[in-house]
């Protein structure tokens, strides 16, 4: 029984570990500077493409309409242009965050929009 419990507070532990390490994904230690800094490139990029995959995905699967689709995908085209002009003077870690939340509502619109229940077959 103390195995199982002592398994049981191992997994738990994990579990709860495991979310708070992906925060660091975005982050990297700068030697130079010895400091923190966003990385702000690939993961921007990377959560870009997992929204366009998901609109495309929900899209085929009759989840989203062909209009709301391409209302969703003008919203990320948007976000994809700020992003290009906070990156013609360089990215800072203000600018990467509010992309970051920008990408964050869209994604949340995303699945609301795929769950609302008016599906579309055709």
């Amino acid at each position: 029984m103390r195995h199982i419990l002592a398994l049981a507070a191992a997994v738990g532990m994990l579990a709860v570990a495991a979310p708070a390490s992906a925060q660091y994904d975005r982050y990297r230690y700068d030697d130079d500077d010895r400091r923190w800094r966003f990385r702000q490139e690939s993961s921007i990029n990377a959560h870009q493409a997992e929204i366009r995959q998901r609109i495309r995905f929900d899209h085929r699967r009759g989840f989203l309409s062909t209009n709301e689709a391409e209302r969703l995908r003008a919203m990320l085209r948007v976000t994809e242009r700020l992003e290009a002009r906070y990156r013609r003077n360089g990215l800072n870690f203000a600018e990467a965050r509010d992309l970051h939340r920008r990408l964050d509502r869209l994604e949340a619109r995303v699945v609301a929009e795929a769950r609302d229940g008016n599906r579309w077959y055709g």
